[in-house]
């Protein structure tokens, strides 16, 4: 063998030995990836399932005094949580993240108030119990979480068991359509508003 082709050869093997070692790392790569967004997709769907309780319990058993105030502390919590995620989305993949959502916003009128065409929305815990207006936009948070779960689902019920095969572009758009969408806190504040007028 000649020179030329033994380091022709030593190159073909070096250039080898690289692209295993490269294609392993990529591979690598995405699978953790891969991994990273079941771990998100799997918290999200238990923040959702967890809070949708939470507040179905609030809604049922509509507690008062301090059985109120630790069932708002926790459910506040969840969706703390849950917009804690969603605001780390853009870390995980290309979504919108980092910008406001409907979750954060309802925890925020909650537990601070806000003013909504010309009226005030106190926050829910001064008076230790959850009157009707409060309640109907407790209803609309858990009919926009029930959405949100729906639509990760793509079941018509609830169901314990998420479906795994969701890839990051559905889920993706399940974020823009439903949460990132301001619309769904107005509708918030708009139940609220149009219970007060109705109950005068």
């Amino acid at each position: 063998m000649t020179r030329f082709k033994k380091i022709g050869v030593y190159l073909f093997f070096c250039v080898f030995l690289l692209s295993i070692f490269f294609n392993y790392r990529y591979y690598q790569t995405i699978k953790e990836e891969e991994q990273q967004f079941a771990y998100l997709f799997t918290d999200f769907y238990y923040e959702v399932d967890e809070t949708i309780d939470s507040l179905e319990f609030l809604l049922t058993h509509d507690p008062e005094g301090n059985k109120l105030i630790d069932s708002m502390v926790s459910f506040l919590n969840q969706l703390t949580r849950i917009d804690f995620m969603l605001r780390r989305v853009p870390y995980y993949f290309f979504s919108e993240g980092g910008v406001s959502n409907s979750v954060g916003a309802a925890a925020n009128y909650i537990e601070r108030g806000t003013k909504h065409k010309g009226q005030f929305i106190p926050p829910f815990l001064e008076d230790g119990r959850l009157n009707g207006q409060e309640r109907a936009f407790l209803q609309e948070l858990n009919s926009f979480l029930l959405q949100v779960q729906y639509a990760l689902n793509g079941l018509e019920k609830r169901s314990d068991v998420p479906i795994r095969d969701l890839d990051k572009v559905r889920f993706d758009r399940v974020l823009t359509e439903n949460v990132y969408n301001e619309i769904y806190h107005y509708r918030f504040l708009e139940a609220y508003v149009k219970e007060g007028k109705e109950s005068n």
